[in-house]
Parts: C-alpha cells; sequence; structure tokens
C-alpha cells in the first residue's frame, strides 16, 4: 500500500515539526517529530491518525488554494500527483437578498481572472440570470443545456449525476465569452428547486460539489440567488471561499448577520471555506456608513475596497463588458478593478487604486 503523506505535507510546505505540533493539537495527545515520520513510512497507518492529519492539513490546502484530501487519498495506490497539487478556487458569491450587486461583481471578477490568464468555470444558479444575460444572448439559444439540468434531473434514489456540467458548459468559441472562460447558465426555473427536494435528502447539499469534480479549471465563479435555499446551500458545501456583498444600509445589514446561521450549518458540512464581505453600492457621505463597517467587522472579515454607485458600472453589464474594459479611466471602474485585484491577489496591487480607496476611506464622517 503506497503512503502519500509525506507528499501532501511538503506540498502546502509544513516541517515535520509543525506537523507534530498540529497533530498533538488535532489529538489531543503527545505527538512528536519521529511520530510524524513513522507515520509517513508506515504501511498501515491507524485510521484516527490518518482523519486527524487530514484536518489539520486541509486548512493549509484551502488558504494556499490547492485541492481538499481525504483519507483515501492518503494511501491511494494511483494517486494523480498533477491532481493534487491542482489549485482550485470555488468563489461563490452569497447574499441573503437581492439587489446588492451579487452578479455585477461576480461578473467583473470572473472577466478579471479571464483576462489575467487563468481558465474560469462560471456557473449562474440564480434564476433572474443577470450574470447569464451579462455573457450572453440566451433568447439567440433557446436550446442550450443550464445548470437547471443538474438539479432537475437529479434523483434522490440514484446519486449518480445526471448530466456532466463539463460536457453542457458554453464553450469560450461562444461569441460574448472570453477564450478563457466557460459558463453554465440559469434558468428561470430555478426558483422551482426548493419545492423539488426534499431537505432531508443526505446527497441534496453535495450535488454540485460533486458535479466540480468533473471540470479542471482552477478558478470556479458561483452566482447564488438571493435566500438561504438548495441552491446556495450547494454552494457552501462546494466552496473554498465565500464572498457576501452588501451596501451600507441598515436591513441590508441584518440580512447579512442572519446569514450566519447558515454560515455555521454549511461549515459542519465544509469546514473550509473562508468568508468575506465587500461593501457595494456604498454610500461614503453619510455617518452611517462607518457604523456599517464597525458592525459587519465584528462578524466577517472586510474587504479594503468599498464600492460606492456608478452608472458606468450598470452600464457596462447592459453592454456586456467587464465596466475596467468598457470604461477603465472611470472613477467607478477603478473601484471594481481594485476589488476583483483583491479577490484575485489577496490585497489591492496598483498604487493608484490603492491610494484611491485609502483616501476614500479617511474621509468617512466620524
Amino acid at each position: 500500500m503506497r503512503n502519500n503523506v509525506k507528499i501532501f505535507r511538503e506540498l502546502v510546505g509544513l516541517s515535520q515539526e509543525k506537523m507534530a505540533e498540529l497533530m498533538q493539537n488535532r489529538l489531543g495527545r503527545s505527538f512528536n517529530q519521529s511520530q510524524v515520520s513513522n507515520l509517513e513510512k508506515s504501511e498501515a497507518p491507524p485510521y484516527p491518525v490518518l482523519k486527524a492529519f487530514v484536518n489539520c492539513l486541509n486548512p493549509y490546502l484551502q488558504e494556499q488554494h490547492f485541492s481538499l484530501i481525504t483519507v483515501d487519498d492518503l494511501m491511494a495506490e494511483d494517486l494523480d500527483l498533477q491532481k493534487a497539487s491542482h489549485k482550485k478556487r470555488v468563489i461563490a458569491f452569497v447574499g441573503g437578498k437581492g439587489g446588492v450587486g451579487k452578479s455585477t461583481l461576480s461578473y467583473n471578477v470572473a472577466s478579471a481572472f479571464a483576462l489575467s490568464g487563468h481558465k474560469t468555470f462560471f456557473i449562474d444558479l440564480d434564476h433572474q440570470r443577470n450574470s447569464s444575460l451579462s455573457f450572453v444572448d440566451m433568447e439567440q439559444k433557446q436550446s442550450m443545456f443550464t445548470i437547471w439540468d443538474l438539479f432537475s434531473k437529479f434523483s434522490p434514489q440514484d446519486s449518480a449525476l445526471p448530466v456532466n456540467i463539463d460536457e453542457i458548459a458554453i464553450a469560450p468559441e461562444y461569441e460574448g465569452l472570453h477564450e478563457n472562460l466557460r459558463l453554465v447558465p440559469a434558468h428561470s426555473q430555478l426558483s422551482r428547486t426548493d419545492k423539488h427536494f426534499n431537505y432531508e435528502d443526505q446527497y441534496a447539499p453535495y450535488i454540485l460539489q460533486k458535479a466540480l469534480e468533473n471540470i479542471d479549471e482552477e478558478i470556479v465563479i458561483l452566482d447564488c440567488p438571493g435566500g438561504t435555499g438548495i441552491l446556495v446551500q450547494n454552494a457552501l458545501v462546494a466552496a473554498t471561499e465565500v464572498i457576501i456583498p452588501t451596501s451600507s444600509g441598515e436591513y441590508e445589514e441584518q440580512t447579512v448577520i442572519k446569514l450566519k446561521d447558515m454560515i455555521q450549518s454549511s461549515k459542519r458540512l465544509n469546514p473550509y471555506f473562508t468568508v468575506r464581505v465587500v461593501f457595494n453600492k456604498f454610500d461614503y457621505r453619510t455617518k452611517l456608513a462607518k457604523l456599517a463597517i464597525n458592525r459587519i467587522q465584528a462578524y466577517y472579515p472586510l474587504f479594503e475596497t468599498k464600492i460606492p454607485t456608478y452608472e458606468v458600472i450598470k452600464a457596462a453589464v447592459n453592454s456586456r463588458m467587464p465596466v475596467f474594459e468598457f470604461a477603465s479611466k472611470e472613477r467607478g471602474a477603478k473601484f471594481i478593478k481594485a476589488f476583483t485585484e483583491e479577490v484575485i491577489f489577496g490585497s489591492i496591487q496598483t498604487q493608484e487604486l490603492k491610494r484611491m480607496v485609502r483616501e476614500m476611506a479617511q474621509n468617512l464622517p466620524a
């Protein structure tokens, strides 16, 4: 039997000493460096120890955007090393209500990834189809497959997936898509998804996660509907990162805070996704703005970029173009660009954009 423990430990750059410390904390008993060495050489390591190793390592894999692992991966004879080191980010745009800009932001983020050379896979889960229509003219292709085909044809009696989303995605050759981007569009029938499923069905939350195993793209963007239904639950179970757009209104704040219960519930099924909030349609001029920031960041980490309302952002979406290509010199385009840099790189990279965002933050009313 093959032992892949060392391969995965070295993949994330952990020393045997650090691994021993993590294992000791996880197991609640002494675990030293020599025991890590023995674990890496053993032909039949104890299952509880392997399980503890997986639980220790997956947060590091998730943080570095590698694929997560299972106990079976640790002892797999046919381990695919290319797959093991494949970095995949599944970014879900989630919000408790509509109108906060999930579709606009997810569309621009996906476009930014594709333009920067990343193979990107976009799934529109919202029955309103706003992001699908931002990419392509769906009225011109009535016969295309949609994500509804995956969910509507799924049977609890047969856990096998009814369709392969790798095969039904709209290819880059289709007019309107970047060469690095594929799309699985939404259908208006998605509004019926919650009625289609029994919430006691043990397979229902994992449909999307399982479907994504079939694709090779390193970036997956999920545009979710408002609310907390089965589609949002699927997105949270599949995600490595969750982005919650909100505005600075009191009602929107309360909606974000109420999402906490669903996020905690989904963490039991997928403990590895991160959560961050981005303020969109943000009004820097009011005292409520600073209060909103303080209240939200008590629950979630925030993106540094807070995006004000600009008409150019809406105009770009209507023209099926990312705003930073539609009108790159406009201030609204620069805020969106700053946000996409934070998503892609973890921080704002362009100095001009960084100064603009920080100057705006310094001018918030006390």
